[in-house]
């Protein structure tokens, strides 16, 4: 008796369904950062972040 359930593709070998919705997730997470970065959303960057405005003017 064989199992119907695991045989290859017709063509051969087939990504399983787990690798595929890793990969959709780690595409999600790509774009979203990306909207994220665009967007401004991370505030001012750069070595003035982290000094004082009487620093900053110096």
């Amino acid at each position: 008796m064989t199992d119907r359930k695991r045989r290859p593709a017709p063509g051969g070998y087939s990504t399983p369904g787990w690798v595929k919705g890793l990969g959709i997730a780690a595409a999600v997470v790509v774009v979203l950062l990306i909207i994220a970065l665009a967007g401004g959303l991370g505030g001012n960057h750069g070595p003035g972040r982290h000094m004082t405005q009487a620093q900053t003017t110096q």
